[in-house]
């Protein structure tokens, strides 16, 4: 049985004879590895050099680009310009914006509910930014005349809070119009309204920055004819390579600690296993009095009928499934759970190791943000500490050996290497099936082992970038990190660095890094409100080599890395 965990590459010629186009494989490589095809990019540029194109997006965001033959797609979060992320195509050869679609997964609810919840949140928005634009004019005024003008228009406008600013106050929570309930900063009419009718919306980021990773984290996937998205509202949609919406599917989740963004708005990204759309959500978390459980759910790539969806208890992290074959089975694995694909059967949970039973007890197989890799029936999954409420637990790699019999699994760990401390630091995972051979960054360290043994052949430091995962190209290993001001990024510029190393000495070959630029008008407002704090740090992704083409993105643009 073949597993199709596919991307996305053009030739649309190809496509009009009906023939699926070849794809990067988004994230994770055309096979789910971390590792792409070659040739080797070049290993030398900067803003001035070996750039070949550069193209400014709506906003920033963390998904990774997805090539579909001679196009890029890629989402941005929303912020002044849009109410919904925005699903973007670009031309391959010179970064020209072919089409733009923002996804907005109120569309799926029917009218006039549609319309409805969609009022009260473009109002919400509205006075969001008004309340962000008149803070920034209150603190950049050069006079007291200036300064009551701005009160007075914020007064006139219903936020009264407007009257206690004065000059070097921080907090926009403290002048908007809106109720701390919640997140602190919407209307509490707004809050009890959506909370009760169970309308997912977000905000997009506030003064100090976006909640965490914003609702455009997961990946773009395609299997060649078209390309699908998921978010962290719970929206699933087709799009076709020309930008018409096919489908477009809203996830009913229970409610979390507030309506306006899921508290656990990092879920990872979908895959297509055959002609199935794979995504999994986590849960929220235990004793919140909106809690549930995670699950995983199968759609039927033509049409978006739902097939089935897996309860999968109180697991809470964001990992993207990982498909395997497992005696002829399609099966797709999150998070200690073993799913049969043809019917979302539960097959099984993965067995923790002793060390892992003794410090989590009851609290159940936690799998860490750092998506897992296969080779044949072996599984290779990160157990992680993070947030699993026992900082400084022992937690490390585990390798086990899958197989299907009937509705059960078979399952042995073949070998298991913990590490010490915490996992302040995600442990990020590529596997070169050819050499036979486990890449396992940690922060600033990778660790490679045997995949049969787990015996650590090497080891060499890199760009220490906390949940940035590296890539392996042609001998290459690319690893970056983001730079500048804020939590373990130094003094650098603010930006983007990538470091490219011999996968197989750890040399340093070159790094080039790519800086954030000032904005204009209402994007200068943007930024400003956007790098007040930390956002920034999640404005990066995982880059893309394809064709001897590096595709980086840094915060809100687009790069593509090459010889002229």
């Amino acid at each position: 049985m073949r597993i199709l965990l596919l991307s996305g590459l053009v030739a649309l010629g190809a496509l009009a004879a009906g023939e699926p186009l070849p794809t990067s494989g988004g994230r994770r490589g055309p096979e789910g590895t971390g590792v792409f095809p070659g040739p080797a990019p070049v290993v030398d540029f900067a803003e001035d050099r070996n750039v070949l194109w550069r193209t400014p997006l709506p906003n920033w965001g963390c998904n990774t680009p997805l090539v579909v033959g001679d196009r890029v797609f890629v989402v941005s979060e929303y912020g002044w310009g849009a109410t919904s992320p925005i699903v973007l195509c670009l031309s391959l050869a010179d970064g020209r914006i072919l089409w733009r679609q923002e996804m907005d997964h109120l569309d799926a609810l029917a009218e006039p509910e549609r319309s409805e919840a969609k009022g009260w949140r473009d109002r919400e928005v509205a006075n969001l930014n008004l309340s962000h634009r008149l803070f920034h004019r209150f603190h950049a005024a050069e006079d007291d005349a200036e300064r009551e003008r701005v009160v007075a228009e914020g007064t006139a406008a219903g936020m009264p809070g407007f009257s206690r600013l004065r000059a070097g106050r921080r907090n926009i929570k403290d002048v908007s119009p809106f109720a701390r309930s919640g997140n602190g900063v919407l209307r509490r009419d707004t809050y009890d309204t959506c909370r009760d009718r169970r309308w997912f919306w977000y905000m997009g980021w506030r003064f100090y920055g976006t909640i965490f990773t914003g609702q455009s984290f997961p990946s773009p996937v395609s299997d060649g004819t078209a390309i699908y998205l998921y978010n962290a509202f719970g929206a699933v949609a087709r799009y076709e390579l020309d930008g018409t919406r096919t489908w477009l599917q809203f996830l009913d989740i229970p409610m979390h600690s507030h309506p306006f963004g899921p508290t656990k708005n990092i879920v990872g990204s979908p895959i297509i296993v055959g002609d199935t759309l794979v995504v999994s959500h986590p849960g929220d978390q235990a004793g919140d009095r909106r809690a549930h459980s995670s699950f995983m759910v199968g759609f039927d790539l033509a049409t978006g009928a739902e097939r089935w969806r897996t309860p999968l208890g109180e697991t809470e992290r964001a990992e993207t499934p990982t498909a395997l074959d497992l005696d002829g089975t399609a099966v797709a694995y999150v998070s200690g759970h073993v799913v049969r694909v043809a019917d979302g059967t539960l097959l099984g949970t993965l067995e923790q190791p002793d060390y892992v039973r003794a410090a989590r007890g009851s609290r159940g197989f936690v799998g860490g943000a750092a998506t897992p890799v296969t080779m044949g029936d072996l599984l290779f999954v990160v157990d992680s500490a993070n947030g699993a409420g026992k900082r400084g637990h022992p937690y490390g790699v585990l390798a086990y050996r899958l197989g299907v019999t009937g509705d059960s699994l078979r399952q042995e760990l073949v070998w298991s290497s913990p590490f010490g401390g915490n996992n302040e630091c995600n442990s990020c995972l590529v596997i070169d099936r050819r050499a036979g051979e486990l890449y396992v960054k940690r922060g600033g360290s990778v660790r490679v082992h045997d995949v049969q043994t787990g015996q650590e052949r090497r080891r060499f430091t890199v760009q220490s970038g906390d949940w940035d995962s590296p890539i392996l190209v042609d001998g290459l290993l690319l690893s970056g990190r983001s730079t500048g001001e804020g939590r373990n990024r130094g003094t650098e510029p603010r930006g983007y660095r990538l470091g490219i190393y011999d996968a197989t000495t750890g040399e340093e070959r070159a790094s080039g890094q790519l800086l954030v630029a000032p904005g204009e008008g209402d994007k200068a407002e943007q930024r400003i409100a956007q790098y007040a704090e930390t956002s920034w740090n999640w404005g990066n992704a995982l880059p893309v080599v394809w064709q001897g083409r590096i595709l980086l993105r840094s915060n809100d643009a687009l790069y593509c890395i090459a010889a002229p």
